[in-house]
């Protein structure tokens, strides 16, 4: 059953998550963002395959419960008739009570098509489902709705950088055709080349599909909390490791002068959430 499997799947990982982050917890400054980056990727693409790889001589197997294949909800057309048959049926003519049993039998094969059984798996895949589509669809929504209003409001800078007022901290859109925008501050042309060094690491990174891997092992697992934490600590690790990617040939100087220009950003964004 997909949904036993599912649920296997996501509560041995949920472990995994927690180790890591407790892992980070304790030796994050020791370990680079790189390797949490990877970790958080494998987790995330375990999560997206709903298949159990269980062995013999594991010593925990999870076994599906029987109640799960257990009818909750029955409809059989040929009850009535069943039990009408068998009020009349002789105790003392087992001959009449045997032909009886195969006329009830035979009348549940004619009917047989127009059976509807619900199990309890049946109806918890039915809920799985209905709320990964729900989930889905409103990230869906949300990112379409927010690329139609760049487009309608976003002033070209040069080459793929846009400047909109829709945003607080500069980001990369765009799965093949990538845009940089950049919030419609004023910015030397030093921070706005500092930015792009880390917008374009993320580019070449290809860290709009790590995202998106994210966001469907979310959708899958949408019931489970520690996905959700999974989730936050990897687009922090994420932002991290792409920071060492960009600093990690320069200077002490230039380190710092980069992380400033990320800072001021970051003030930017507190700044007008409070004003909100």
């Amino acid at each position: 059953m997909i949904i036993v499997d599912l649920a296997v799947i996501s509560l041995t990982m949920s472990f995994i998550i927690l180790l890591l982050l407790l892992f980070s917890s304790i030796f994050g400054k020791k370990y680079r963002a790189k390797y949490r980056y990877v970790a958080w990727l494998i987790v995330a693409l375990r999560l997206l395959v709903p298949a159990r790889f269980d062995m013999t001589t594991a010593p925990l197997v999870f076994e599906e419960p029987d109640a799960l294949s257990m009818p909750i909800i029955s409809t059989a057309p040929g009850a009535d008739y069943e039990d009408g048959n068998a009020q009349n049926q002789n105790a003392d003519g087992i001959q009449n009570a045997q032909n009886t049993e195969l006329t009830v039998l035979e009348k549940d094969d004619v009917h047989k098509d127009d059976s509807f059984v619900i199990s309890l798996s049946n109806l918890l895949t039915a809920v799985w489902a209905a709320g990964a589509a729900v989930f889905l669809t409103y990230h869906l929504a949300v990112l379409a709705l927010f690329n139609t209003k760049v487009k309608k409001s976003a002033v070209h800078l040069k080459d793929n950088v846009y400047v909109s007022d829709l945003i607080e901290s500069p980001m990369m859109t765009g799965f093949f055709k990538k845009r940089v925008l950049i919030p419609d501050v004023s910015l030397s042309d030093r921070e706005l080349e500092l930015i792009l060094l880390h917008e374009n690491a993320h580019a070449k990174r290809g860290d709009m599909w790590y995202k998106l891997i994210l966001v469907a092992a979310n959708a899958m697992h949408w019931f489970n909390p520690f996905v959700y934490l999974m989730v936050k600590s990897a687009n922090r690790d994420l932002e991290y490791s792409c920071d060492d990617t960009v600093t990690g040939n320069m200077t002490p100087e230039e380190k710092k002068e980069y992380s400033l220009t990320l800072l001021r950003f970051m003030r930017h964004a507190t700044k007008k959430e409070e004003q909100i």
